[in-house]
């Protein structure tokens, strides 16, 4: 069962944070091969005082972080190791797969 936490900051509208998680449902599907119809999300908004970040990642202005900043934390069972579809998944969205 995969499980998909979305954190934002509060304020954006109930039709965008469905958006937001049908498309990581549907990379979930995709990427990760979740099946069909096995969707567990959490969506937990935030006041912008409680959701801190530097706005510029790394001093480079070009990847500056605007005021819809989320963070998407997944998790997925696979005992003992990562499966090769989470570093699929992590190679995907440009970050480095852990162990």
């Amino acid at each position: 069962m995969p499980f998909a936490r979305i954190d934002m900051i509060r304020g954006d509208s109930a039709e965008f944070r469905q958006t937001v998680g049908d498309v990581v449902y549907q990379a979930m599907h995709e990427i990760l091969g979740a099946p069909k119809d096995d969707r567990f999300q959490v969506i937990a908004e935030h006041a912008p005082e409680d959701f801190i970040f530097d706005p510029e990642f790394l001093g480079i202005v070009s990847l500056r972080r605007g005021p819809r900043l989320g963070a998407i934390r997944l998790r997925r069972r696979c005992p003992g190791r990562v499966c090769a579809s989470s570093r699929a998944a992590a190679r995907a969205g440009g970050m480095q797969s852990g162990h």
